[in-house]
C-alpha cells in the first residue's frame, strides 16, 4: 500500500518520539546532491536540530495560513496536504536488520544449524538469484543508487530495484529526522513520490531507502544467468526511473547503465518464519571473493514495522534475545557493499 506523508509533521513528530533515540545521529556518506553542490545538509545532532525548529517554525506559519483561509470564505487552501489525519503521517514502513555470526548459525553446507532452527518456527529454504549493475568505479553507489536484478525460483518474470538510499550513523527519531530532511533537499518528497519509501534499522545506522520495482520478462530468459551483460543493461534501461537517469543531468542514469558490468548472479537463500508472533526473514547470501576460490557468509535476520515506536521496542526484544544465545554481530550488515567489492 502506497502512504502519503506530510513530511513537515513527520519531522516534528519524529523529534517528539526521542524516547526512541539512542545517541547522536551523523550523516554518512554519500551526501546528498545537494550537499555535494552546497556543502549545506546539517552533520550534527545539534545542526539537525536547528533543521527541525526552521521545520517547525514553517509548519505553524502553514497553520496560521490555514486557519486564516478558513475564516474567508472561498479562499483556497494552502497546504495540500491539510486533509492528512496525524495517524496517516507515523505510518512508516520499517525494516529492522540483524547481522548475525554465520560461523555459529551456519553448518558446513551453508545452512542454518539445527539448533539455531529450533529457536524459531520456520519455513523452507526459498532460493533467490540477485544480479547487479554497477560501474568499475561503482559511479552508482557512490551517488547511493542500486540497480539490481532478481529472480525468485519458481517464478516466471524477474524483478528489477532501482534504491536511493540516505544513510545516517547512530539510530532513532534524530537520525529519521535528519534523513528526511536530507532526502527532502534533493527533491524526495516521502509524501508523493512514485519511488516508495522505507526506513532500514540495523545494530548502529538508519538508512531511508526510496525504491522502484518493475517485474518483467527480457526475450526468452528463464533464469538470470540466461542475462548477457547487454541484455542486463537493455532490461534495467527500460524501466528506470527519471529521479534516477535524471540524478547528475539529463540521461545520467542510462549513459552510465552502459558503462556498467554485471556482477553476479548469485544464489542467496531466504527462509521465512515466526518469532513468538513476529513474521521473520532470515537470508543467507555466499558472497565469493574476488580471486579465490573462498566464500564469505552473511546471515541476516529481519521484521518489518509499520511505525517507528513498535519498531523501537520489538528491535530491543529481539536484539536480546540474539545477544542472549551469543549470535548477534555488533556490526550493521554490508551485503550490497561486499557484492559490489566495496567494503
Amino acid at each position: 500500500m502506497k502512504i502519503r506523508i506530510n513530511s513537515h509533521f513527520l519531522i516534528i513528530s519524529l523529534c517528539a518520539a526521542a524516547a526512541f533515540s539512542f545517541g547522536a545521529c551523523t550523516s554518512a556518506a554519500p551526501e546528498t546532491k545537494a550537499a555535494a553542490e552546497s556543502a549545506a545538509v546539517p552533520e550534527t545532532t545539534a545542526a539537525a536540530e536547528t533543521a527541525i525548529v526552521t521545520e517547525a517554525k514553517a509548519v505553524e506559519t502553514t497553520a496560521a495560513a490555514e486557519a486564516s483561509a478558513a475564516e474567508t470564505p472561498g479562499k483556497a487552501e494552502t497546504s495540500a496536504e491539510a486533509d492528512i489525519a496525524p495517524e496517516e503521517n507515523l505510518e512508516l514502513s520499517f525494516e529492522v536488520k540483524y547481522l548475525l555470526d554465520s560461523n555459529l548459525v551456519l553448518d558446513e553446507e551453508g545452512l542454518l544449524t539445527e539448533e539455531f532452527t529450533s529457536w524459531f518456527s520456520l519455513e523452507e529454504y526459498r532460493p533467490i538469484d540477485v544480479l547487479y549493475l554497477e560501474t568499475e568505479d561503482n559511479a552508482f553507489l557512490r551517488e547511493g543508487w542500486i540497480n539490481r536484478l532478481r529472480w525468485k525460483e519458481g517464478k516466471k518474470k524477474a524483478e528489477r530495484a532501482y534504491k536511493k538510499r540516505y544513510t545516517a550513523n547512530g539510530d532513532g527519531a534524530d537520525c529519521a529526522a535528519l534523513l528526511i530532511a536530507q532526502a527532502a533537499e534533493d527533491g524526495f518528497d516521502i509524501a508523493s513520490q512514485d519511488l516508495e519509501p522505507e526506513f532500514d534499522w540495523s545494530y548502529s545506522k538508519m538508512t531511508l531507502s526510496f525504491t522502484g520495482e518493475k517485474s518483467g520478462v527480457y526475450a526468452d530468459h528463464k533464469k538470470l544467468s540466461d542475462f548477457s551483460t547487454e541484455d542486463a543493461i537493455a532490461f534495467m534501461e527500460e524501466a528506470m526511473p527519471p529521479a534516477e537517469d535524471n540524478w547528475k543531468s539529463a540521461r545520467w542514469g542510462t549513459d552510465t547503465l552502459q558503462k556498467a558490468r554485471m556482477i553476479g548472479p548469485l544464489r542467496t537463500l531466504r527462509i521465512k518464519g515466526d518469532w513468538e508472533g513476529l513474521e521473520i526473514t532470515i537470508e543467507i547470501w555466499p558472497i565469493p571473493t574476488d580471486g579465490t576460490d573462498e566464500v564469505t557468509y552473511i546471515t541476516e535476520l529481519s521484521f518489518k514495522a509499520d511505525d517507528m515506536h513498535s519498531a523501537a521496542e520489538t528491535r530491543k526484544r529481539m536484539m536480546e534475545y540474539l545477544d542472549g544465545k551469543g549470535v548477534l554481530l555488533h556490526e550493521n550488515s554490508l551485503k550490497t557493499q561486499l557484492v559490489l567489492g566495496m567494503e
